[in-house]
């Protein structure tokens, strides 16, 4: 999220709460269920069950059932990222820090899936990114159908890239807000992609 898609949970925070009241969601989320919940270590009833502390003032807070409803209806694309990923050959990798929420989001949003070859979620994998285990099957899925290809890896996290880079990924940075352009200019400069004039 924030890479290829809009994080839709972020924005769905923003519009379902007052801003005075935002501070007061953030301090009573359990922000241990969440990382659990991602990993997939508990499921989304017990994540329920846990998503905010125990005492905390929550009667004018909307549920995390609620919130996700909302959520599935705000799924879209980062501009011009869909037309980018359409342009591109070779296989095409999706490596997210996500719950299992995604097999909604793609119910929601038919047109993300068929542009990956391969899907990695952190609450299928186990682990989340930053983690070095987070990525190791990916990287050896790679090497056992593609060799020494190339790798270019793009997140919105800086945090993210030090371990793919260490397994001698590609690694770019990007900003949510011009993540087309920035992994068009450096497809480009490693070949990968023509830009049109």
């Amino acid at each position: 999220m924030d890479t290829l898609i809009d994080d839709p949970f972020l924005r769905t925070v923003r519009h379902s709460i007052k801003s005075a009241d935002l501070r007061r969601f953030v301090d009573a989320k359990d922000n241990n269920a969440f990382l659990n919940f991602e990993s997939g270590f508990i499921s989304e009833t017990e994540f329920f069950r846990r998503f905010f502390l125990p005492n905390s003032k929550i009667d004018d807070l909307p549920s995390p059932q609620r919130l996700k409803q909302k959520m599935l209806q705000q799924v879209e694309w980062l501009p011009g990222v869909a037309e980018l990923l359409g342009q591109l050959q070779g296989p095409k990798i999706l490596a997210s820090n996500y719950s299992v929420w995604y097999q909604d989001v793609f119910r929601q949003r038919s047109d993300i899936e068929p542009h990956f070859d391969y899907l990695f979620f952190s609450c299928e994998v186990g682990h989340r990114k930053p983690d070095r285990l987070f990525f190791e099957p990916i990287h050896d899925l790679i090497q056992k159908d593609y060799g020494n290809e190339p790798v270019i890896f793009f997140d919105d996290r800086q945090e993210n890239l030090a371990e793919p880079a260490k397994l001698g990924w590609h690694t770019v940075h990007i900003n949510k807000h011009h993540a087309a352009s920035m992994m068009a200019k450096r497809l480009h400069q490693l070949g990968l992609l023509t830009i049109k004039n």
